[in-house]
C-alpha cells in the first residue's frame, strides 16, 4: 500500500512538473509573439513615415502641375482669392496622399491622412514648407491580448516646386497676339574657306 501511494505520488508530481514546464513554454512563446508583432509595427510605422517622406516632393509638384493645366485646359476657371488656391492645393495633397497610402490598408491597420497645411518659403517663392499628420490606427488580438497602436506621424518638409507651367501666360490674350517679330532676309550667306 505504501509502494502504491508513493507510486501515484511521483506520477501526480510528475504531471505537475510537466504542466508548469508546459505552461511556462507557452507563456515565453505567447511573448515572444506578441514582442515580434509589436516590433513589426514599430518597423511599420518607420517604413511608412519614410515612404511619405520620399513621396511627398512627386505629389506635391504633381498637385501644382495638374491644377495648372486644368486651369489652362478651362477645366477650371481661375481661383477668386488666395486663400481659395490654397485650400484647394492642401485639399488636393491631402486627397492623393490618402489615396496612395489606402493601398497599405489592411484588416488590421488604417492610415489616415489629416489636415495638410502648406506655406510659402519666405526667401523662395518656388520652396513651399508642407506640414500635416498621417494617423496609423493598429488593432490585432494575438494570443488573447489586443495591441493597439495609435501613432500620429508629424511632417515638416520644405518642397521645391519645378516645372510649373503658368496658366495665367497661357490663357492671357495679351500675351497670345503680342507680337513684336521682325523678318530678318540674308541677302549673302559666306561659304567655303572664307567667311567673311
Amino acid at each position: 500500500m505504501y509502494l502504491s501511494q508513493t507510486s501515484i505520488t511521483l506520477v501526480l508530481l510528475v504531471f505537475l512538473t510537466s504542466t508548469v514546464f508546459y505552461q511556462t513554454i507557452n507563456m515565453k512563446t505567447d511573448d515572444v509573439e506578441n514582442t515580434i508583432e509589436i516590433k513589426k509595427m514599430a518597423l511599420y510605422s518607420e517604413n511608412i513615415e519614410t515612404t511619405v517622406n520620399k513621396n511627398l516632393e512627386k505629389i506635391v509638384n504633381d498637385v501644382f502641375v495638374n491644377i495648372s493645366y486644368e486651369i489652362m485646359n478651362e477645366d477650371m476657371s481661375f481661383y477668386n482669392s488666395a486663400d481659395e488656391a490654397k485650400n484647394s492645393i492642401e485639399c488636393n495633397i491631402s486627397n492623393r496622399l490618402n489615396n496612395s497610402l489606402s493601398k497599405l490598408n489592411d484588416k488590421n491597420i488604417t492610415i489616415s491622412v489629416g489636415n495638410v497645411e502648406i506655406t510659402s518659403h519666405p526667401n523662395n517663392p518656388l520652396i513651399i514648407n508642407v506640414k500635416c499628420k498621417v494617423n496609423l490606427g493598429y488593432n490585432k488580438s494575438v494570443n488573447g491580448i489586443t495591441i493597439l497602436l495609435n501613432k500620429d506621424i508629424e511632417l515638416d518638409k520644405d518642397i521645391p516646386l519645378s516645372k510649373l507651367p503658368d496658366p495665367y501666360v497661357y490663357r492671357n490674350d495679351f500675351y497670345e497676339e503680342w507680337n513684336n517679330e521682325q523678318d530678318i532676309v540674308v541677302d549673302y550667306f559666306p561659304t567655303g574657306d572664307n567667311p567673311h
